[in-house]
C-alpha cells in the first residue's frame, strides 16, 4: 500500500490512479484498478489491460501507444481505491 501512495504522491500512474487522457477525441477519464474491479462502464479500467499496461509508470506529459492509438496523459491523481 505505501508503494502505491508512493507512486501517486510523485505523479507516477500506478494502481488506483485516476487519468485523464486524450487522443484528439473527447478527453477520457479512468480509475486503474484491479482485474476483478475492472468496469468500462464506470470508467474502471483492468489494470491488466492493454490500455492500463501503456499508461502504468508514465506522468502528466507524457505519451503513450497501445494498439495504433497514442494517447496524451493530461493529468493523474489518487483514486478513490
Amino acid at each position: 500500500m505505501d508503494g502505491r501512495k508512493d507512486a501517486v504522491a510523485d505523479g507516477t500512474i500506478a494502481l488506483g490512479s485516476t487519468v485523464t487522457i486524450q487522443d484528439g477525441a473527447p478527453r477520457e477519464v479512468w480509475e486503474i484498478v484491479g482485474p476483478e474491479d475492472g468496469d468500462p462502464f464506470a470508467n474502471r479500467l483492468n489494470a491488466e489491460s492493454s490500455l492500463a499496461r501503456a499508461l502504468m509508470g508514465r506522468r502528466a506529459g507524457d505519451e503513450a501507444a497501445v494498439r495504433g492509438r497514442v494517447v496524451v496523459i493530461l493529468d493523474v491523481a489518487p483514486g478513490d481505491a
